[in-house]
């Protein structure tokens, strides 16, 4: 019984250190921040996953699929778009989301009606701006 727990927990142990080793992240625009209609947004990926970034603007129930992530040595950045052109959305809050090996097919401009699953970034929260 104990050589079963044991291998239980060295089980267990294996699998987590899997978990953790596969990770994506946001590093710029902090929380927070103001951000433009065009916003840079970038990030990491471990190991090198295919990423996707997803905009959901905080009055509405929808979720956009931003343009396709290249990346390259586990980095990646790519242009979003919050809200439309003009001033109609400036104020606004939006929240940036990063997903790598979505379950799902993703395409730029798809609308999704929650985040879609996968290994799934931080939240970011930013403000539009001018």
């Amino acid at each position: 019984m104990k050589k079963l727990f044991v291998l239980f927990a060295i089980l267990c142990a294996f699998a987590t250190a899997v978990v953790e080793a596969q990770s994506v992240t946001i590093s710029s625009p902090n929380s927070g921040s103001n951000a433009a209609y065009r916003q840079i947004v970038s990030g990491t990926v471990n190991p090198n996953l295919q990423v996707w970034v997803v905009v959901h603007p905080l009055d509405t129930s929808n979720y956009w699929v931003q343009p396709k992530i290249t990346v390259q040595n586990k980095k990646w950045d790519v242009v979003v778009y919050l809200g439309r052109q003009g001033n109609a959305d400036v104020g606004k809050l939006f929240e940036i989301r990063a997903v790598a090996s979505p379950k799902d097919q993703l395409w730029e401009g798809k609308i999704l009606s929650s985040w879609p699953t996968g290994i799934l970034s931080n939240v970011v929260t930013v403000k539009r701006g001018s």
